[in-house]
């Protein structure tokens, strides 16, 4: 009869006891709020914010500056949006062991995947071809 794998190498445990003099937590604030983190949910609700009231006011209005800057506008709010996921993530997991060294680079990942989306939205832009609007309905 084979012994039952519960996940773990052989030794697993004597391995663990044997390093626990030099363990510590990768903690450092990041399982608290933040006032970055504050800062940037008032931020994303003022941009979402503005992105519906410009986009309603360009689309009862006919007006295509509107409409456009409203478009762009949820571009900014779908990237701030991941960077204020990213402080959450980064507090909810703190304390969590398979984070080995922290959740710190959440915030670095986080400005990255954003620039990346930004970047497509610029792309899809200049590659994608023009908008059109129909005022006549």
């Amino acid at each position: 009869m084979l012994p039952v794998y519960d996940g773990q190498p052989p030794g697993y445990e004597n391995s663990l006891r044997w390093f626990k003099p030099w363990r510590h937590d990768h903690v450092f604030d990041q399982d608290r709020v933040r006032a970055g983190e504050k800062r940037t949910l008032v931020v994303v609700l003022m941009t979402a914010l503005m992105m519906v009231v410009e986009i309603a006011a360009g689309l009862v209005y006919g007006s295509m500056a509107l409409l456009a800057d409203g478009l762009h506008m949820a571009s900014h709010a779908a990237a701030l949006g991941i960077a204020f996921l990213a402080y959450v993530a980064a507090r909810r997991y703190a304390t969590d062991e398979r984070f080995s060294f922290g959740t710190g680079k959440l915030n670095s990942l986080a400005g990255f995947a954003s620039a990346v989306l930004l970047l497509g939205f610029a792309r899809r832009r200049c590659v994608g071809g023009t908008m059109v609007v129909r005022t006549d309905l």
